[in-house]
């Protein structure tokens, strides 16, 4: 689209809207674009039929025009304000272009790093940050705001990491690694998880002036929050604890991710996160990260918290 904008192309500009429009009715609304209601979004008086190169109702049942429609719609998802916006932006298709480009520029970036190595405290190390250049040694992800903040959240906890290194058998973390990791599906996140996890996680994230439009998409309109690593530490344990109810553990199985050893006994051969417990013994004189997790889980069980959130009856890998 920015192509076609780029080369002051209406015609196919209007072709990948509408292309666009369908994967989204498709995806969002779950049901097909019908020929009236393209009309509604991009304008009944355009020569349809040679910008397409059919009978627009046709070429909206072509299989060609829906599989462009939903690659297009999982490459940039439009929304619903999106759809809205369309319908009453400028009737300029170029114009029209111009700002729906300027609206689904991405104000922040999320993915993680592809360098992972056995020595490392974490395989998956995975954040957002702010709108620069990167290359391809930081792969990245893109989700609904509404959904982003319980996702890097996950990808930052140790279960998920746990099960990441189950997967991944060199030192490059990669898309095709990523989509095997099992995942706790997202229908199981309700409103008490997000209010939950939200605060945590904003707190854990926005720490800089350079991440204020995640904030803002957040909700968050305050000062970034100071760097306290005890504060960090806590609420880092806390989703630890929170994501490994999520993912459906009980308490020895959490403890059997922090330190088998713990579970099995000192003879135990395997391990999971030594360069982490060898790190924090030799720092603070205690593996931190066990207590401060374990304290998390039993806080949260016996004050009820994770009695308010449903744990998974699937977990989607």
């Amino acid at each position: 689209l920015k192509r076609a904008w780029r080369d002051n192309s209406q015609e196919r500009c209007l072709k990948l809207l509408g292309e666009w429009l369908l994967g989204w009715s498709l995806g969002v609304r779950k049901k097909p674009l019908l020929e009236t209601e393209l009309f509604e979004y991009l304008g009944r008086n355009r020569a349809w039929k040679s910008i397409v190169g059919k009978n627009p109702s046709v070429w909206l049942m072509e299989a060609k025009t829906r599989v462009n429609g939903c690659e297009s719609q999982r490459d940039t998802p439009l929304t619903d304000d999106d759809a809205a916006f369309i319908k009453a932006g400028p009737n300029d298709t170029l114009e029209l272009v111009k700002f729906l480009i300027i609206r689904k520029k991405p104000r922040w970036l999320m993915g993680w790093r592809d360098i992972c190595r056995s020595t490392d405290e974490r395989t998956v190390i995975a954040g957002v940050f702010p709108v620069i250049g990167i290359n391809h040694k930081i792969p990245l992800l893109y989700h609904n705001i509404r959904s982003s903040p319980l996702l890097i959240g996950m990808m930052a906890s140790l279960v998920f990491d746990f099960i990441a290194r189950q997967k991944v058998g060199g030192t490059s973390l990669t898309y095709t690694y990523l989509k095997q990791f099992a995942a706790p599906p997202p229908s199981i996140f309700s409103t008490n998880d997000h209010d939950f996890a939200n605060h945590r996680i904003l707190e854990l994230t926005y720490t800089s002036h350079s991440m204020r439009p995640w904030a803002e998409d957040l909700g968050y309109t305050g000062q970034p929050f100071g760097w306290d690593e005890d504060r960090r530490a806590l609420l880092r344990a806390e989703l630890d604890a929170y994501y490994a109810m999520k993912y459906g553990l009980n308490r020895d199985e959490l403890r059997y991710i922090l330190d088998p050893a713990d579970v099995m006994g000192p003879d135990y051969p395997s391990e999971t996160f030594r360069g982490l417990k060898n790190n924090e013994i030799r720092r603070y004189g205690e593996y931190r990260t066990q207590r401060l997790v374990l304290e998390a889980w039993d806080r949260f069980t016996t004050d009820g918290t994770f009695s308010k959130m449903s744990r998974p009856s699937e977990i989607v890998s």
